[in-house]
């Protein structure tokens, strides 16, 4: 399945979501999507992300607190979501701050699991 399609599964919904990118481990792009941003402020959001992903990592391990499955950072305008693929691949998602949250995660853990089988 071309990444594009998957992508469009959020940014084309009516949720309030305005990008989505994939990324490996070193914040390079892979694919993205995007309504509003234009592509490089979008690359410079994922990869950003990409370092908060990596900076968690480390604190979870550390503690032991088991995978990171989302994160999810809420500012007064935008929302930003984070979803580990695979070890190597994320997807990062910016969405207004008027967005429905909890359907955004449930459609981008759908869109992580067709990553995943595209990944292996």
């Amino acid at each position: 399945m071309p990444f594009k399609k998957v992508l469009a599964e959020l940014v084309e919904t009516k949720l309030g979501v305005c990008s989505a990118i994939i990324a490996d481990w070193d914040g390079e792009a892979v694919d993205w999507l995007s309504s509003g941003l234009c592509d490089d402020d979008l690359k410079v959001f994922g990869a950003h992300l990409g370092i908060v992903l990596s900076q968690l990592y480390g604190i979870v391990d550390r503690e032991q607190a088991g995978a990171v499955e989302e994160i999810v950072i809420r500012t007064d305008r935008a929302d930003w979501f984070v979803f580990p693929i695979t070890s190597e691949y994320y997807l990062a998602v910016a969405a207004s701050q008027a967005g429905h949250r909890a359907e955004i995660c449930t459609i981008a853990h759908r869109c992580v699991r067709l990553l995943q089988a595209e990944f292996v």
